[in-house]
């Protein structure tokens, strides 16, 4: 049986950034659509929750493109860009020694 030697508790960013994942995600959606996402817009919403803030970037992003997604397949296609970066930068992290 594995024993633990440690458990790390990772608060959003501390150990692993969970915020460049998620804007790669959004971002790759709307370069494929034709348009940009810049990093200033996004900056403009970290750390503020607001309702209907999972909707935000599906919305506009039909607003500025004809090419969008529906909702349901923006965020499929939004989850799985998502955990590939994330599945990259753990990978990343895995390979390091922590002592």
């Amino acid at each position: 049986m594995l024993q633990l030697a440690a458990v790390i508790f990772d608060f959003d960013g501390v150990v692993l950034d969970s915020e460049t994942p998620e804007f790669e995600s959004h971002r790759r959606i709307y370069e494929r659509c034709g348009v940009a996402l810049t990093v200033d817009e996004w900056c403009d919403q970290i750390g503020a929750w607001t309702e209907g803030k999972d909707e935000r970037w599906a919305t506009q992003l039909r607003e500025r493109s004809t090419s969008a997604p529906e909702t349901v397949a923006y965020h499929a296609e939004k989850g799985s860009s998502w955990k590939s970066c994330h599945a990259s930068q753990c990978a990343a992290f895995a390979t390091c020694s922590i002592r």
